[in-house]
């Protein structure tokens, strides 16, 4: 998404990217452009959080209130990123989604400010934004579709319920 938004020095997995912890984002763009014609360095940390209802779990709650779930998430990525993005003098974008394909307030922010960079009106950046959600969210089901299919028993006795 970042490339297609034409955005310079994206790295996927950016190994060596903080000097002073180690602790590698997911994905990072070292030229991102602020407000005022500077850049500067932003990373995004992504999470996938599954709403799965479980006794006194966070997820038992997540799976009655839509969106909780990767609430509960950016707040411990944003937690766990706070110092390290002070240390580095950068931005870090906990980037949340749940399994059943709902995107986090910081995610949906984030997309939004792609869109807004790829795209001059914001009729495109609608168009951009809603591609992508809908991009993000195919792949998440369709790896979740492929998770739940490698854990099937495959025992002919029983039935076809894995792959035949």
């Amino acid at each position: 998404m970042m490339r297609a938004a034409r955005l310079p020095n994206v790295s996927i997995a950016p190994k060596g990217f903080l000097n002073k912890n180690g602790k590698r984002p997911d994905v990072a763009c070292s030229s991102w452009p602020w407000s005022g014609g500077t850049t500067g360095t932003r990373a995004i940390d992504v999470v996938t959080v599954a709403t799965v209802a479980t006794v006194g779990s966070i997820a038992g709650v997540g799976s009655l209130f839509p969106g909780h779930a990767a609430a509960h998430a950016e707040a411990s990525k944003k937690h766990d990123w706070d110092n390290v993005a002070a240390d580095e003098n950068l931005s870090v974008t906990p980037f949340a989604y749940e399994l059943g394909g709902r995107l986090g307030t910081q995610a949906l922010k984030f997309i939004n400010e792609v869109a807004n960079i790829a795209e001059p009106t914001w009729e495109r950046a609608l168009l951009f934004r809603d591609y992508w959600t809908r991009r993000i969210s195919v792949v998440a089901q369709r790896g979740y579709g492929q998770f739940l299919l490698s854990r099937m028993p495959q025992d002919s006795s029983l039935g076809c319920f894995g792959p035949c």
